[in-house]
């Protein structure tokens, strides 16, 4: 990958760190072994050794090459009961694997991660136990992502059906470019009318629609390359979360922070090279979001803008079907609901004399109900407890912040370090259900909810004190709102 963290998988799933390789290289079908383990530094009689051990051969310039030795390569595969013959490639095992990895776990795992790629026809992907064989290839994925036994297996089934849609199919609706001369934004003349009225339509009757959105990517040192990505919507009532999926280049990014469009499900695929090279090189090491690094910063002219268009795109198309709609016809149902002409009252001074005498009071307007919390906050075993209800949709992240309260001043302004730190001396996020975290640090929590019934405890604290807590829900916008 492009920051190199993909080497650590394999070594992080065994438990003890080891990993070792047989492969059989296609130029000449040359032999190869190779292992390591990672270690912590440590000392062995008086001698200190680095955290990496290598099984290989020693060059003379200090690097481990694999081991040529065909007897060894044989020998890994029947202790290991590798199928790897004479076919060129690489086989890899890993040894006392972590429990967790099981077959139903790397079925779940390869659909929701690759299932794109997958439906395209670029990958399949055989995983085999004692038990027997599952195939995952773009004619068996969507029965396999309707068998899992997991939470989200339909919501898993139905992106599934859009990507099948956006892979089997040419028919895209183009819009013009949007505009560029300060920043990439959307604008209305994107779309034409008899496009917009085509959309609808179709989502009117639960068809899906292909979108081609063009652009320029246009980088500091003066290049501009024409490029575009694809939008495919569908409506579904029971997507209530609204959230598009992206997909970059066959990789699932699934941490973006897009607006929401209730009702609409939507995959966002961005494929051609001079926009899948930006958005690839403002991912983070895990290729989860899209954020201005260290590898994209002055890198594009108004980089951060063409981030924002693209995790917009859905809810700019949705939003742009409504400057269609026809206007109300007042008279469309005259013929069902109507007043006889001698009722209608007369406004003043067209008839009598309006009667002298008391004017009459005005209605007073109806209270506003007052919308439930999305979340309540509750003390909770030496510290405090934050949990939702099934039946309210949740924000998208909770940021807490935590301070010791104080008679005067601002209990968040005075506070130290010395106080408390999250993630130290036994002050630490507990019973974890829906939840991610995704920072804790000095008195700050910020919380990634992924189900509306969560619930998350942060124990820990001085129980002679009272606790300062302010909870604010951060949603996909940004657009930050109390409790």
């Amino acid at each position: 990958g492009r920051w190199g963290v993909g080497k650590f998988v394999f070594p992080r799933s065994s438990r003890v760190n080891t990993i070792l390789c047989a492969s059989i290289r296609a130029s000449d079908s040359e032999k190869l072994v190779i292992g390591q383990t990672v270690l912590k530094t440590h000392t062995v009689g008086e001698g200190v050794y680095m955290p990496d051990g290598f099984f290989g051969e020693r060059a003379d310039n200090g690097l481990t090459l694999p081991v040529t030795d065909e007897n060894s390569f044989e020998h890994l595969c029947r202790v290991f009961n590798l199928d790897r013959e004479t076919e060129p490639g690489l086989s890899i095992v890993i040894p006392w694997h972590d429990p967790e990895i099981d077959a139903e776990s790397l079925l779940a795992a390869t659909v929701i991660g690759y299932f794109y790629p997958i439906l395209a026809g670029r990958l399949s992907v055989a995983i085999e136990t004692p038990d027997g064989e599952t195939l995952l290839d773009s004619s068996t994925i969507a029965d396999v992502a309707k068998g899992l036994d997991i939470p989200y297996a339909a919501e898993l089934a139905e992106q599934c059906r859009l990507a099948s849609f956006a892979c089997a199919t040419d028919e895209r609706i183009e819009t013009q470019l949007p505009d560029q001369k300060l920043s990439v934004k959307w604008h209305d003349a994107m779309l034409s009318d008899e496009q917009k009225q085509e959309i609808g339509s179709k989502l009117d009757k639960s068809e899906i629609v292909g979108v081609k959105i063009p652009l320029v990517v246009s980088k500091k040192d003066g290049e501009k390359r024409d490029s575009h990505f694809e939008v495919f919507l569908v409506r579904d009532p029971a997507n209530s979360s609204g959230r598009p999926v992206f997909v970059r280049e066959g990789i699932i990014i699934s941490d973006v922070q897009s607006q929401k469009t209730r009702g609409i499900r939507s995959l966002v695929v961005i494929e051609d090279g001079p926009l899948a090279t930006l958005l690839g090189d403002a991912e983070n090491p895990s290729h989860t979001r899209w954020e201005n690094g260290s590898n994209f910063k002055d890198k594009y002219k108004y980089g951060k803008s063409y981030i924002n268009f693209v995790t917009k795109a859905t809810s700019h198309l949705i939003a742009s079907l409504t400057e269609v709609e026809q206007e109300a016809d007042q008279n469309l149902l005259s013929d069902f609901f109507f007043i006889p002409e001698d009722e209608v009252p007369k406004k003043e001074g067209s008839g009598s004399k309006r009667k002298r005498g008391k004017k009459p009071g005005k209605p007073k307007p109806p209270p506003i109900p007052r919308k439930p919390p999305r979340y309540t906050i509750t003390k909770h075993e030496g510290g405090f407890q934050i949990a939702g209800k099934a039946d309210i949709d949740p924000p998208d992240q909770i940021e807490v912040k935590i301070a010791y309260d104080v008679r005067r001043g601002s209990a968040l302004k005075k506070y130290e370090t010395a106080d408390f730190q999250l993630g130290k001396k036994g002050i630490s996020v507990k019973d974890k259900k829906g939840i991610t975290v995704v920072s804790e640090e000095s008195n700050k929590l910020l919380i990634k909810i992924d189900e509306p019934n969560f619930k998350c405890s942060v124990a820990g604290f001085d129980t002679e004190r009272d606790l300062y807590i302010d909870a604010r829900a951060k949603e996909a916008a940004n657009d930050d709102q109390e409790n």
